[in-house]
């Protein structure tokens, strides 16, 4: 599983990125009909934990390039912000909140930083 993984890390980057995308860019009556299932969890909670497995995932696939911290960092928080905008000028209901672009950062920060903490505790 581990080599699938390494070996597809960037397909797997773009894939959740664009499940991610599709899932934020959603009509408010959409999420109406899945927020049972995340109803005990706060909006911000949800942008939080999205947004730390977007940024694992990204560390994992640009962990052999030139700037493999900032690069990711880069992407994610910009994807989140990109998609923020997108939601205020493209779909009726949906809001720019600057609290969504701090989780979404937040998250990023965490998932890159848990990435970075699981690759130091393999090479021990």
């Amino acid at each position: 599983m581990k080599k699938f993984i390494l070996k597809f890390d960037k397909i797997l980057a773009v894939f959740y990125t664009l499940l991610v995308g599709i899932a934020s860019l959603m009509p408010p009556s959409a999420i109406k009909n899945v927020e049972w299932m995340f109803g005990w969890l706060s909006d911000k909670w949800i942008h939080v934990i999205m947004y730390t497995v977007l940024g694992f995932l990204w560390a994992l696939a640009l962990r052999k390039s030139k700037y493999p911290f900032l690069l990711p960092m880069i992407i994610v928080i910009s994807f989140g912000i990109i998609l923020e905008l997108f939601q205020f000028q493209f779909i009726l209901g949906r809001y720019f909140e600057m609290f969504d672009i701090i989780a979404n950062i937040t998250g990023c920060i965490i998932g890159i930083g848990l990435f970075y903490l699981f690759i130091n505790k393999a090479k021990e």
